[in-house]
C-alpha cells in the first residue's frame, strides 16, 4: 500500500486532516473493515493509465479512473504475508470518477462501495466509536 504526498503547500488544519484521512484509511484496508480481506491489485497497464489521466488539467474533476470493481473477491495463498495475484478474468475493473471512488457507486450490485464508506464501517467495528 502506497500513500503519495500531496504536492501543494497544505495549511496545518490540511495537513492534520491529511494525516488522520491516511491512517484511517491505511487502517480500514488493513482491517478489511470488517469484510474479509480486500484486495485493490490492478494490473500495471491500468496504474499507468490512471497516472497518465492524473496529470491532466482537472483531472480530479473531469477525468475517469480505472478502479477494481469486486475489491471483497479476492482469494488469499493461506498466508497473510503472500497474497495470490488474481488472475486477469478475475478482476472486474471500472472507470470511476473521484467522487464515486471515494462516497461509492449509487448502482446496486457489485458496485465499487467508496473508500470514505469503508472508512465508516473500519470506525463502527472498532472499539473506539462505540456509545456508552
Amino acid at each position: 500500500m502506497e500513500f503519495r504526498p500531496l504536492e501543494v503547500q497544505l495549511t496545518d488544519f490540511e495537513n492534520a486532516a491529511f494525516a488522520i484521512a491516511v491512517v484511517l484509511l491505511s487502517r480500514a484496508l488493513l482491517e478489511g473493515a470488517g469484510a474479509g480481506r480486500m484486495d485493490f491489485y490492478l494490473p500495471l497497464h491500468y496504474v499507468e493509465e490512471n497516472m497518465r489521466r492524473a496529470q491532466l488539467k482537472d483531472a480530479c474533476l473531469r477525468q475517469k479512473f480505472f478502479m477494481r470493481r469486486n475489491i471483497f473477491s479476492g482469494s488469499s495463498s493461506g498466508s497473510k504475508s503472500i497474497p495470490c495475484v488474481p488472475a486477469a478474468e478475475d478482476i472486474e475493473v471500472a472507470e470511476l470518477t473521484i467522487d464515486e471512488i471515494f462516497n461509492g457507486e449509487k448502482a446496486s450490485g457489485n458496485a465499487f462501495p467508496g473508500l470514505l464508506p469503508l472508512i465508516d464501517a473500519y470506525l463502527a467495528s472498532s472499539s473506539c466509536c462505540t456509545s456508552a
